[in-house]
């Protein structure tokens, strides 16, 4: 069995693996285990075996997979956001200009 953890013992992932999913012989078979965690928790890898005989585990590589489209583009277009931001603040501001211009005339 092959569990992934995180944090006080989090389970992410408990896969079951099958004696005819093993190459036979000395050679390692790479077992692929899919997993999603929150992103803020250390995790950890454990190897569980409980039949006979002598089962060896080799080395664990742990490997980052964005998702579908890339990585989420925090404030990618911040320069549009504080341009936009801006322009409503002084058309706001040539606004109250232009009212207190106009009130200052007799009418």
């Amino acid at each position: 069995m092959i569990e992934v953890i995180g944090g006080a013992d989090r389970v992410f992932v408990r896969q079951f693996i099958k004696a005819n999913q093993l190459q036979p012989g000395r050679r390692l078979t790479e077992i692929k285990v899919s997993f999603a965690t929150p992103g803020e928790l250390p995790i950890q890898t454990r190897v569980f075996y409980q039949g006979q005989g002598t089962v060896r585990s080799g080395p664990v590589l742990v490997q980052r997979i964005e998702p579908e489209g890339g990585p989420a583009a925090r404030l990618r277009d911040w320069p549009l956001a504080f341009l936009w931001v801006g322009g409503t603040a002084l058309i706001g501001a040539l606004f109250v200009q232009l009212i207190k211009l106009g009130r200052g005339r007799p009418v």
